[in-house]
């Protein structure tokens, strides 16, 4: 992969050396680099407004990163969701929190290169259609048991009992299945996109 030089990232507010270069990686930091440019000059396109850090620019010194949406553009029109299946599975979820979640609704709305707002547009229209999400769990874990109950997204109940899971975990995606016979299964997701 090639880089983006140094200046095209600095006049795109896409200059991140602290979490876009890794350092023995060329190709991870090229892709993060990448898509980095890629999300802002698709932003550009649309002609959304930047965003900042902090998310929420309230506070006064702020700075502009092009990869991400603008705090209040992006809470009223919810366009890093990319259908309105995701918007609705989105907006369902940031108005149910769960006890120590992990979902960040600013994250959610703002940043376009977080895995978060990934998951709900891969997955939210099949929290929304269970047939749709029957089928995709059909073509992708053919040997999956039951019947898909529902498809939850930054899913976290109990994330710290220990009488959970005991390993503190947050599901990007979980798929329940009803196993038919009075107990459930979980096929559970972990989804990255600009992390590493």
């Amino acid at each position: 992969m090639k880089l983006p030089t140094r200046d095209i990232l600095i006049d795109n507010n896409c200059w991140e050396p602290r979490t876009d270069q890794v350092p023995g990686c060329p190709d991870v930091t090229a892709f993060k680099q990448q898509a980095r440019l890629h999300q802002c000059l698709w932003r550009e396109a649309q002609g959304y407004p930047a965003g900042t850090q902090p998310y929420d620019p309230a506070g006064g010194n702020q700075r502009t990163i092009g990869s991400r949406l603008d705090y209040r553009f992006a809470i009223e029109q919810k366009r890093n969701m990319i259908t309105d299946a995701a918007r609705t599975a989105a907006t369902t979820r940031v108005n149910t929190p769960q006890t120590d979640q992990m979902l960040d609704a600013d994250r959610l709305w703002c940043d376009l290169l977080s895995s978060m707002p990934l998951c709900f547009n891969l997955f939210g229209p099949l929290s929304v259609d269970l047939d749709l999400a029957q089928q995709a769990v059909g073509v992708w874990f053919p040997d999956a048991p039951g019947k898909v109950s529902a498809v939850h997204l930054e899913w976290s109940p109990g994330r710290l009992d220990p009488g959970y899971l005991g390993n503190r975990t947050a599901f990007d995606a979980a798929i329940e299945l009803d196993l038919g016979n009075g107990t459930f299964g979980i096929i559970g997701v972990e989804i990255k996109y600009h992390e590493h």
